[in-house]
């Protein structure tokens, strides 16, 4: 009885948890075509569909890490040159995805 009871607490729990759940498309994110945004204008971050998206730049070494998100579509490109690009060439849901590094400052958090 008590392996039901804890069964139907973690349904329960599990159903509300996904009830909430949305999807981002990243629909709402503005970039020009064959672009990125990685953090450069300093904001720490971006939100996208009522989901935040933590993001650190370092202006000194002209590098980010955390998310940033793309919509470049040349997925030959290697390398840094290449750390914007996915390798379909494009998003699932829309043009624009998100792309995500674990560097040096906090790891990369989704609220």
């Amino acid at each position: 009885m008590k392996k039901l009871l804890v069964l139907f607490v973690s349904l329960f729990f599990l159903t509300t948890a996904l009830a909430d759940a949305e999807v981002t498309s990243f629909e709402d994110l503005d970039l020009d075509a064959d672009s990125y945004w990685n953090g450069s204008d300093g904001s720490g971050g971006f939100t996208s569909g009522g989901t935040n998206f933590n993001n650190s730049y370092n202006a000194d070494w002209d590098s980010w890490d955390g998310f940033s998100y793309s919509n470049m579509t040349d997925n030959k490109i290697v390398g840094l040159d290449g750390q914007y690009n996915a390798i379909t060439g494009r998003g699932v849901i829309s043009s624009n995805y998100v792309v995500g590094y674990v560097g040096w400052a906090d790891p990369p958090t989704v609220t």
